[in-house]
């Protein structure tokens, strides 16, 4: 029926009662004085969304001439489709990193996008998904797991031509290793994608910087590479190569 427990009861308390079922006419809150309460909600919520429900109705009390409940707040909260997860953690940001990407931004609007190649590294560990169990009161379901999971590492590229072939491998990687899976997964497929045309786009990982790294880009594809500004995980087109990880782990 769409209504509470509690409005059940008192419905059933009221015929007991022998008393009137109807809705009584101008019962509740008149509609102007819902549509301010609503309207300083939403104001407050914009204003700081760490904001509780509890603290939004007492801020709205002291400062109008109406009594509101954290309920009322809530229901309207809800009316209006607000939910309260968990925010994303993302980088923070000074003016000097903000100024570089605007810079950044300006510098390479115009450039050809469809020849790069977005690449980046994840990993992956076995045996560590998690799954929910339906249960009794009073059972608890139990899931064996292993102490230490196997765990693979994983690095991936694409471009406007399509994904590139997969290299996996179990050691720790290192500026050596990454300039093997340079030499023997990133050139060949660019050049058969983009011919000479292409450029490498990824992160500032200390290991696409360290100096073996950088030596052998110089050496060997001095054209092809690009600079990526930092703290820059919102750009990045990378991070959506691993959404499908999460099925794996």
């Amino acid at each position: 029926l769409g209504v509470s427990l509690a409005t059940v009861y008192h419905t059933i308390k009221r015929m007991k009662e022998g008393a009137s079922l109807e809705h009584k006419i101008g019962a509740g809150r008149k509609a102007n004085k819902r549509e301010k309460i609503k309207r300083s909600v939403v104001q407050l919520v914009r204003r700081d969304k760490s904001k509780t429900v509890r603290e939004i109705a007492a801020h709205i009390t002291k400062k109008g001439d109406v009594s509101v409940s954290k309920d009322t707040v809530n229901r309207c909260l809800r009316k209006l489709r607000y939910t309260k997860p968990y925010p994303s953690m993302v980088p923070l940001l000074t003016e000097k990193n903000r100024l570089k990407r605007l810079d950044w931004a300006r510098k390479y609007k115009n450039k050809h996008w469809c020849h790069a190649i977005f690449a980046d590294e994840a990993s992956v560990w076995l045996h560590r998904g998690v799954v929910r169990l339906w249960t009794k009161p009073g059972k608890i379901n139990y899931r064996p797991m292993v102490k230490h999971s196997a765990k693979v590492h994983v690095w991936a590229a694409f471009s406007s031509m399509g994904t590139f072939l997969l290299c996996i491998f179990t050691e720790n990687l290192t500026g050596d290793l990454f300039v093997k899976i340079l030499e023997w997964h990133l050139i060949d497929q660019a050049e058969t994608f983009h011919g000479n045309r292409w450029f490498l786009v990824q992160d500032n990982d200390p290991k696409h910087t360290s100096k073996v790294v950088r030596t052998w880009m110089d050496t060997n594809m001095k054209k092809n590479q690009f600079e990526w500004p930092s703290q820059s995980r919102s750009l990045s087109y990378r991070e959506h190569l691993w959404l499908a990880k999460a099925s794996v782990d």
